[in-house]
């Protein structure tokens, strides 16, 4: 029962997925769970990135069909070489699955890449730039932010061969976890805020954070090769560098930045599965 709570609870903590309807939930379980249990983050990105997969899958049996139904409507010349354009298909595969994985997490993620974006364009000391990552604001700087991670995402998801894209969504998730579990085990905590309670719960528990790099390396190597080993090294170098980068920016780690490191390591373990 312990078990299934605290799943129940992780999946609560970093999806929109309704699992909450499946029984009463304790909101002391609710709050601390996801942060003593942060080792097993990998495990519930592998699930996203599942649901994702299958989701971007269905498209490519989809959506070919209906340009075929489109074309007959349409019996332009242009707009028929338009729509049978692969390219087409493509981008907008990457477009529904991008939407898509924003809704399923609830966009907790993204709103912590504008955050750390409108952060980085305030001059001053870190109390200043703390203020203003926690303003409901959105600055240039931020919108810069959010292109530079939503664009890498958005290429990487549409370049996908098709047959292994179910794999590589789940390989994906499953850095962009590490990568948070990396932030936790290494960052300094806040006085205060959610962040604090994740880097508490997880500062040092080498044993804990052996765990989850295992975990990862394991399901990163079964669902792509060496490539996948690749791929889930870039989520603990990605958690490294902004440890460092957080600790300059703001003086300590914050969930801003869990949430940015997210976002990173997702759009950089694509291109580099698309690459590899």
């Amino acid at each position: 029962m312990i078990i299934l709570r605290v799943l129940k609870n992780l999946i609560l903590f970093l999806t929109t997925i309704p699992v909450a309807r499946l029984g009463k939930t304790d909101p002391n379980h609710f709050s601390q769970d996801p942060a003593n249990f942060m080792f097993l983050f990998p495990l519930i990105g592998g699930l996203i990135g599942l649901i994702a997969g299958l989701y971007s899958l269905g498209l490519y049996i989809i959506l070919p069909t209906l340009f075929l139904e489109l074309k007959t409507v349409f019996p332009i010349k242009v707009l028929q070489d338009v729509l049978s354009f692969n390219l087409l298909t493509k981008a907008l595969v990457g477009l529904m699955t991008m939407s898509f994985m924003l809704v399923l997490t609830g966009l907790q993620h993204t709103d912590g890449v504008i955050d750390v974006g409108n952060a980085l364009g305030r001059r001053g000391s870190a109390e200043d730039r703390r203020e203003i990552a926690h303003a409901w604001v959105v600055t240039s700087w931020g919108t810069l932010a959010l292109f530079l991670v939503t664009i890498p995402t958005f290429l990487g998801i549409s370049l996908l061969n098709q047959l292994v894209i179910v794999q590589c969504l789940i390989t994906s998730e499953v850095s962009a976890k590490l990568a948070m579990v990396t932030c936790a085990w290494l960052g300094k905590p806040a006085r205060e805020g959610l962040g604090a309670i994740f880097v508490r719960a997880m500062r040092n528990k080498h044993s804990f954070y052996m765990i989850s790099l295992i975990l990862a390396l394991a399901l990163c190597y079964l669902l792509s090769g060496f490539s996948g080993l690749i791929v889930a090294s870039l989520g603990v170098g990605v958690g490294l560098l902004m440890v460092v980068f957080s600790n300059w920016l703001f003086g300590w780690m914050t969930g801003d930045v869990f949430g940015t490191a997210n976002e990173i390591a997702r759009a950089a373990s694509l291109i580099s599965l698309v690459v590899l």
